[in-house]
């Protein structure tokens, strides 16, 4: 299987047989060892280390060329998809930015994002977005006032309910760095009814609770009552490697979410630095960690976060539900 690209479909596997076929062809390992590994394991809970040990299966190994995973991604159109048609599922921060549906409504509305500059416009006044460790230079709102926060050491600002919202809205855009939210398992019901995206993106809520300390807008209901305005499902493959996560991309992210298999196998951070572990490692582990997860519960929502710089065109994106 070296030579072949393999597809993850978290979405299929509604019964152990499936998850296990899967598992089985992409690891390549007899079906029936998997099963009788997976009946022997699964009593005491879902370690995926337990099954490991078991098949004694070499995860530094390279089972394939590439792997791709079903991703969909719930969303509201309000140009009957031409956006889409024209450039494709973009990340937050060109939504924001450049000409789309939602920077074209946030402009009627008097608002305007930079990303790059951390800055709002809201009613032709600028304000800088600030993170939980920065301070405003003034503020807006006499009640709001931290001062005595600040002079405590209590970045937190827990009284000012202005920069709580203020700290959500940046963390979407600077810390999560826009990336864009998929489904790696879930139901078309449990989508719709997951935050706001059945009825409106789900960044204009995060708007609505940060500026309406300023100027409320009511961004969500003016989008939800948009004439044509349709719910729908895109559903795609994407290289596994443009998922978040699914290897270390600093050695604050080795030391928080890759110990565990780095561990399993004796590997030490300098073993990164001097090229003694392979990138097989961390996505083969990522890949069965998931299948594997699912197993144990079908109707189990997972979640995935698509890097910014991730191109997916119009060409490889399937409209699979839509509703208004």
């Amino acid at each position: 299987m070296i030579d072949s690209d393999v597809y993850v479909d978290l979405f299929e596997i509604d019964s152990i047989e499936k998850g296990i076929i899967q598992i089985s062809n992409i690891f390549d390992l007899d079906y029936s060892l998997v099963k009788s590994v997976f009946d022997k394991t699964r009593s005491d809970k879902d370690d995926v280390f337990d099954f490991l040990r078991e098949t004694n299966l070499d995860l530094n190994k390279k089972f394939y060329t590439n792997a791709f995973i079903k991703c969909q991604h719930g969303t509201t159109t309000i140009d009957d998809f031409k956006c889409l048609e024209e450039r494709g599922l973009l990340n937050l921060k060109d939504m924001l930015e450049t000409d789309t549906p939602l920077r074209r409504f946030l402009k009627e509305n008097s608002i305007e994002i930079s990303v790059e500059k951390r800055l709002i416009t809201i009613d032709n006044v600028e304000y800088n977005i600030l993170n939980s460790s920065e301070t405003c230079e003034k503020c807006i709102h006499d009640k709001f006032q931290c001062r005595d926060i600040f002079d405590n050491h209590e970045p937190e600002k827990k009284g000012c309910i202005y920069r709580r919202k203020m700290s959500s809205f940046e963390i979407k855009i600077n810390h999560d760095k826009c990336e864009t939210e998929v489904f790696l398992s879930t139901t078309s019901d449990s989508m719709k009814s997951y935050s706001t995206i059945y009825h409106c993106p789900e960044i204009l809520k995060t708007l609505d609770d940060y500026i309406r300390h300023i100027n409320p807008k009511n961004l969500c209901d003016k989008w939800k009552n948009i004439d044509g305005k349709k719910f729908c499902i895109l559903e795609f493959y994407t290289n596994v490697k443009n998922l978040e996560f699914t290897y270390p991309s600093s050695e604050d992210d080795l030391e928080k979410n890759h110990m565990d298999i780095m561990d399993f196998y004796d590997y030490s951070v300098q073993d990164i630095y001097n090229h003694e572990v392979k990138g097989d490692l961390f996505i083969n582990f990522y890949i069965l960690k998931q299948l594997y997860t699912r197993l144990f519960s079908f109707n189990s929502e997972k979640y995935g976060q698509i890097k910014p710089e991730t191109i997916i065109s119009f060409d490889d994106i399937t409209i699979i539900k839509t509703s208004i």
